[in-house]
């Protein structure tokens, strides 16, 4: 089971885009909110498969 918010774990899953957002490169940012919204995804099919 992974644990933690999904924006935590897409901003440790690509930290160099991280870096350049926080550098003030927004053209990343689309990557970070795509990898975000896999997150959330994979954590609501894993509620949904397990029964709760």
């Amino acid at each position: 089971m992974r644990w933690g918010r999904p924006s935590d774990r897409a901003i440790a899953a690509d930290p160099d885009a991280a870096e350049k957002i926080r550098g003030g490169n927004l053209g990343v940012a689309g990557a970070l909110i795509g990898a975000v919204m896999k997150e959330m995804r994979a954590a609501r099919l894993t509620r949904a498969g397990s029964g709760g």
